[in-house]
């Protein structure tokens, strides 16, 4: 229930104006059961002062279902907030953060993180060959930003990168090698 409805439910039920009721609430925490019992011990709640309890047990009753029910809109509405919030926050994280392509020493690309994200769930093993082959191929990769351009994120891509290189040396030594000995072998 939204806070508008709130506010007339309780107007509906108490003898208050609508700058009054919405007061209630506010001091309440927009609990529209405890707003309804403080009215009542004002003396302000319509039929709060009628001999029959059967009066006042409906009034509450209906309060009762109604806040039950906001409670469980509310929680809905507090999950679907944060949901979208977590995604804003990560959206915007995802552009502010960029992964940055070096060739000897000049950048050759930039990519918001977003983007490298989205590139890669599209075309998982053909955008990790690349990125393997680069290292081959003397590329440098790096972020840059707030959250993700950090000296142990760009020291753990440098480390991954060497083990790479180092990969990538050992295999040339032991092709050149083979070469060689082949040679010796007709020679």
């Amino acid at each position: 229930m939204e806070r508008l409805e709130m506010i007339d439910k309780l107007m509906e039920r108490a003898d208050v104006t609508f700058a009054e009721a919405k007061e209630m609430l506010e001091q309440k925490d927009w609990d529209l059961l405890e707003a309804m019992v403080a009215l009542e011990e004002q003396g302000k709640v319509k039929g709060a002062h009628s001999t029959s309890d059967n009066a006042e047990g409906v009034v509450y009753e209906e309060v009762e279902a109604t806040a039950s029910r906001n409670a469980g809109e509310g929680e809905k509405e507090h999950a679907g907030r944060r949901l979208f919030k977590f995604l804003g926050t990560l959206l915007r994280k995802g552009m502010d953060n960029k992964f940055i392509v070096e060739k000897n020493g000049e950048i050759v690309l930039t990519l918001p993180v977003l983007v490298l994200v989205i590139i890669m769930m599209i075309s998982f093993w053909f955008s990790g060959i690349l990125l393997i082959v680069g290292i081959f191929f003397n590329y440098h990769y790096s972020f840059e930003g707030s959250d993700l351009g950090k000296d142990n994120v760009n020291g753990t891509v440098d480390r991954v990168t060497g083990a790479a290189k180092k990969v990538m040396d050992d295999v040339a030594s032991r092709i050149s090698k083979g070469q060689k000995d082949a040679e010796d072998k007709k020679g």
